[in-house]
């Protein structure tokens, strides 16, 4: 068995070093995530919450979307989201994310058009779903959350999207 000093020798050959710490990060930041748009779905009633590229870019602080990032974002919000589907804008170009506690593929339309036309013209009966135009920074998300989890505040009824359009 190799010692301590052998393994980190080992990893920061490979790469380990400098790449392991950033996916933490982004763990951390995607976690924080999850735990928010559950409790913003739990309090107005949704069953899918839509994010699109701007909004997403914005929050992770992204100039470009890559697929890993994307990919490690659905993969952590999977235990609260287990449910998901991504539009693309452009061919191969990520547009949206839909996240869901149930399945959504047979009220989701398919075709080209924005994600507020995709719920808009989800049919009779579809589960409730919101378009998020904006969430806040992750400061305000984590004191947001402490201060209802402490008992110091309650969970209010502000929509994650500030037209208020786009629900169902």
């Amino acid at each position: 068995m190799d010692s301590i000093p052998e393994m980190a020798a080992r990893w920061k050959k490979t790469g380990f070093i400098k790449k392991e710490p950033l996916k933490l990060s982004w763990r951390r930041q995607n976690r924080l995530l999850g735990n928010y748009l559950a409790g913003r779905a739990w309090v107005l009633g949704l069953d899918c919450i839509a994010l699109d590229r701007p909004v997403l870019e914005t929050y992770l602080d992204l100039a470009k979307f890559r697929e890993t990032r994307l990919e490690q974002l659905r993969k952590d919000l999977k235990p609260w989201f287990p449910f998901q589907e991504t539009f693309e804008i452009r061919r191969s170009k990520f547009g949206g994310l839909f996240l869901s506690r149930i399945n959504l593929e047979n009220y989701l339309p398919k075709g080209q058009m924005t994600d507020a036309e995709r719920i808009a013209n989800m049919p009779p009966g579809s589960p409730r779903a919101e378009l998020f135009s904006e969430i806040p920074s992750e400061e305000e998300m984590f004191t947001e959350m402490v201060m209802c989890a402490s008992g110091y505040s309650e969970p209010t009824l502000k929509s994650g999207n500030s037209k208020e359009r786009g629900r169902r």
